[in-house]
């Protein structure tokens, strides 16, 4: 392991975190590590990804969770969860919530953002 993150240094990568032995008294442990800038990749994240870097710490109005049939916007008071037969509003504790308006300009913010990857 540890060769393998001399390469990434070689390399020019960014450790963003992680990268290093912890001190204790035995075993062969690496803490969890994430590297920037490898695999000669000069694409802006933009190009594939949608939001803000994992380390910043702007805060977010609504981010998406998606699998391959179902997505959901998830806000800091509620998640909406779209199905292929329909949708659910869950609580910020992920309580169903009977009733629902749907969250129509973060939904529409939401499509708009998703409607990059599919052509």
């Amino acid at each position: 392991m540890e060769e393998l993150l001399a390469s990434g240094r070689q390399d020019g990568a960014e450790f963003v975190t992680g990268g290093t032995r912890p001190e204790l008294d035995s075993g062969f442990y690496v803490a969890p590590t994430l590297l920037t800038g490898l695999f000669g990749c000069a694409n802006p994240p933009t190009d594939y990804a949608s939001g803000h870097g994992l380390f910043t710490d702007r805060q977010w109005d609504w981010l998406i969770a998606t699998d391959y049939t179902d997505y959901a916007v998830v806000e800091p008071a509620q998640v909406t969860v779209v199905l292929a037969g329909g949708y659910e509003i869950r609580d910020e504790n992920y309580r169903l919530v009977r009733h629902p308006t749907l969250p129509q300009e973060s939904l529409r913010a939401a499509l708009r953002e998703m409607s990059r990857f599919y052509r």
